[in-house]
């Protein structure tokens, strides 16, 4: 399964990331859905500023999509990790693996 930081995801987590051609990000954390803007320069992208709803979720949830939320904020550098349907994103805050599970003219991907 996929990663936030240095944590599995586990296999009934719902965590999706969105990225339209538009420049519109969104997606949704686990508990909560975001939105915000990206922008590709090379093997940076730039994300943020996000907004998200405010639901309340159990601790592990929660904790998971904090950790997922601040992963995504930022200039993050983009490595392919064994072909081009997964991506691994690293910033400061943290790192985070990306799978597309969408068609290639829709860019999904759970995280």
């Amino acid at each position: 399964m996929e990663r936030v930081g240095d944590a599995e995801v586990p296999a009934g987590a719902h965590l999706v990331v969105t990225f339209d051609g538009d420049g519109q990000v969104y997606g949704d954390a686990g508990v909560n859905r975001f939105r915000g803007t990206w922008h590709l320069d090379g093997d940076g992208l730039t994300l943020g500023p996000l907004v998200a709803t405010r639901r309340a979720g159990t601790p592990e949830a929660t904790g998971r999509e904090t950790a997922l939320l601040a992963a995504l904020v930022g200039t993050l550098r983009m490595t392919l990790r064994g072909g081009p349907d997964a991506v691994r994103l690293a910033g400061p805050a943290g790192e985070v693996d990306l799978v597309r599970t969408a068609p290639a003219d829709v860019a999904t991907a759970l995280v």
